[in-house]
């Protein structure tokens, strides 16, 4: 309908300027609503703008700032979205379109994750729905700041809200947005520990997503189920079902992505056919002044040829300069879309070593916990003697202590790959720390009849973190007894081999590395043998050790013989270093 009316008063226009405002908005509104068009919609209102202002109609440009706002949210563009939503509100502060105006910026708001301003544009926006009685608004708004309240702690509030959202959505069909404020209340009651309810609500939402296509519309509303039923499993200790769920709620989201990147990509070509319609504008409006004056010398035909030369050698000259500009452009897109192709690998890598964790934690971790447990059912019930449990606690002492180091070395290897470990240097003695070291495995060391010696070592201070060293010797150390039998002797030294590092040396006499093994010692997947009396390891140690030293600016390799013995070595800056 408003595509017809702006259509409609390009007959009653006699000037160009006069009519080409209608003819963009006419055309803007054929496109708007049509999912590939959205960015030829936007195309068409941004076109229409130096013409509308011309006009000083203020209720005009608002509604146009207001539906440019709403496609740029949709293409992606967040900011330029905030500003001309900003300027809508500006010029038509009491237009009937302020609902979806103040929703649409709440929703930038919230990509932003800017939370309290996100509240802000959703409670005006119910204001206005609540005014106009408009009953599926009021729902939709309530789910929206039920979602905001949860995420800010609020849960009891949010709640509230989030059931209001569900029950209307269902009175008026609307299932996909049901499901989604019922995964949030599933997330709201699993923060409160309440496993009844949040299961409860899984079950309303489990039955409803059968009834809503796996078509990109809706990928957000499968995003949030999947991700509802990850956390639910993960709740009751079903790391199996959790594990499924955590990789169709990846699969989601990295569809999602790679739609978002095939529309940045758009929108990069959108921008630059804009820019150049924006100069071709200004071209024609040259040349039409330049043909006026062209009229009154057109009858001296010597010069109107001289001119008509000159002027198709300019025309031939700018079109070459943007043919040259175009070339340009095309290589600035294809730029964008290897680095968005790079990193949506890193992504593709992420999820990986998320997959790893979770494949540990089901199998490695939960083993013997589930042992534990059962011990303790069959103390609890009188099925097991003291006799009985004295020759199993051995075992059971022995997977916790497995269990234990495998926690210590995810939560250090996942905090360093998610750069929330930093290098935090002070100025500190080598021989003082491995001597602290030594000490506390000593008792261990002797469980398995292994000596520990201090050999040579520097009084030189290294500037470096500590507990990051720390935990590399520790690392290397515990490698080296699992590696020893009865006898065999570990000897750790430091020696200034480079200058300005000191190199650190944990050598043993144990079984040494097969040859075919040392490559993938410092490989980056976790690669772990057992020990000489069974010992198990989860391969993140030396990970750990490498991503450490790396850090800071070191460098970590190993030399062994199969039945000799293995010699681990590794660089650390000295005060000098630092201060070069």
């Amino acid at each position: 309908q408003m595509a017809n009316y702006f259509l409609l008063q390009v007959t009653t226009k006699v000037k160009s300027d006069a009519i080409l405002p209608y003819i963009y908005n006419a055309l803007g509104f054929i496109h708007v609503g049509k999912q590939p068009s959205k960015l030829l919609a936007a195309d068409y209102f941004l076109s229409s703008l130096p013409y509308i202002k011309t006009l000083k109609d203020d209720e005009w440009i608002g509604q146009t700032y207001r539906i440019l706002g709403g496609l740029l949210y949709d293409i992606g563009d967040l900011q330029n979205a905030l500003h001309y939503l900003t300027m809508s509100e500006k010029k038509i502060p009491k237009a009937y379109f302020h609902i979806n105006t103040y929703n649409t910026h709440a929703l930038v708001f919230q990509k932003l994750d800017e939370i309290d301003s996100a509240v802000v544009y959703y409670e005006k926006a119910l204001e206005v729905a609540k005014q106009k009685k408009d009953t599926v608004w009021v729902g939709l708004l309530k789910g929206n700041i039920g979602t905001m309240l949860y995420k800010q702690g609020k849960y009891e509030e949010a709640l509230v809200l989030l059931a209001e959202d569900v029950r209307i959505s269902l009175v008026y069909k609307l299932k996909a947005n049901a499901i989604i404020s019922l995964s949030d209340m599933v997330k709201v009651y699993l923060a409160k520990k309440n496993q009844k309810e949040a299961k409860e609500k899984l079950k309303q939402a489990n039955e409803l997503i059968k009834e809503v296509p796996r078509v990109f519309g809706e990928l957000m509303t499968y995003s949030r189920y999947y991700e509802a039923n990850a956390l639910y499993h993960v709740f009751i200790n079903d790391f199996e079902q959790a594990f499924y769920y955590q990789k169709k709620y990846e699969e989601v989201e990295n569809e999602y992505k790679k739609k978002v990147k095939d529309i940045d990509i758009q929108r990069i070509k959108f921008k630059y056919n804009y820019e150049s319609k924006q100069r071709d504008v200004e071209k024609l409006t040259k040349q039409n002044e330049s043909q006026q004056n062209y009229i009154y010398i057109v009858t001296v035909g010597l010069i109107a040829v001289i001119l008509l030369i000159v002027v198709l050698i300019q025309r031939y000259y700018q079109k070459n300069v943007l043919m040259r500009k175009l070339e340009i452009k095309n290589e600035q897109i294809y730029t964008q879309s290897n680095i968005i192709e790079d990193q949506n690998k890193e992504l593709q890598a992420s999820n990986l070593s998320k997959d790893k964790i979770f494949t540990i934690i089901s199998h490695d971790l939960r083993s013997p916990l589930a042992s534990l447990k059962g011990v303790v059912g069959l103390l609890k019930n009188d099925y097991l003697s003291v006799k009985e449990l004295q020759e199993i606690l051995p075992t059971i002492e022995s997977n916790l202590d497995n269990a234990l180091d495998l926690s210590e070395e995810l939560l250090y290897w996942a905090t360093s790959q998610m750069q929330g470990m930093h290098v935090n240097a002070t100025l500190f003695k080598a021989d003082e720390i491995i001597q602290q070291i030594l000490d506390s495995f000593q008792q261990t060391a002797h469980k398995k009849s292994i000596k520990l010696v201090m050999g040579n070592t520097s009084s030189m201070e290294v500037e470096a973190d500590e507990n990051m060293t720390k935990a590399i010797i520790r690392n290397l150390l515990a490698n080296a007894l699992k590696f020893c039998s009865i006898d065999d002797s570990i000897t750790i030294t430091t020696q200034e081999m480079k200058p300005n590092y000191l190199t650190f040396s944990v050598k043993d006499t144990g079984t040494g590395i097969k040859p075919d093994n040392l490559p993938r010692i410092f490989d980056d997947e976790p690669f772990t043998t057992k020990g000489t009396a069974g010992e198990k390891g989860t391969g993140f140690g030396l990970m750990l050790c490498k991503d450490f030293v790396t850090q800071h600016g070191g460098e970590i390799w190993v030399n062994s013989v199969w039945g000799e013995g293995t010699e681990f070595c590794f660089t650390l800056p000295t005060a000098l270093t630092q201060g070069a």
